[in-house]
């Protein structure tokens, strides 16, 4: 093969590789007209983290609701790389926290 990729080797035509996406870029997820209000944003900003397997896709990370999304529907920005900031940070340290104490509410008297 002299160093070659073999796939080009067996077919003897050079690849493209102008298709693949940068990991970790920002990304843009159309919101579909029947998921949003007229005065919703028509887009969500995310981050490209792969794939999908079966059909052509990606799959995004949305880092307000942390999950990961499957679209087709999306726009590259490649210069820019996910980056969280310290008030996101902080933010996410602070919900943890919250959600790791119990809280113990007593029941409510009635008057009378």
């Amino acid at each position: 093969m002299d160093g070659g990729i073999p796939e080009e080797v067996w077919t003897g035509k050079k690849l493209n590789y102008s298709h693949l996406k940068i990991f970790g870029c920002e990304t843009f997820v159309h919101i579909p007209k029947e998921n949003r209000t007229k005065l919703d944003d028509k887009s969500m900003k995310c981050t490209f983290v792969g794939y999908a397997n079966e059909e052509f896709g990606y799959h995004l990370w949305d880092p307000v609701k942390h999950k990961i999304i499957r679209s087709k529907d999306v726009i590259f920005n490649e210069s820019e790389m996910f980056k969280r900031t310290i008030g996101e940070l902080q933010v996410k340290k602070f919900i943890d926290k919250f959600e790791d104490q119990q809280v113990n509410i007593p029941p409510m008297q009635e008057n009378g």
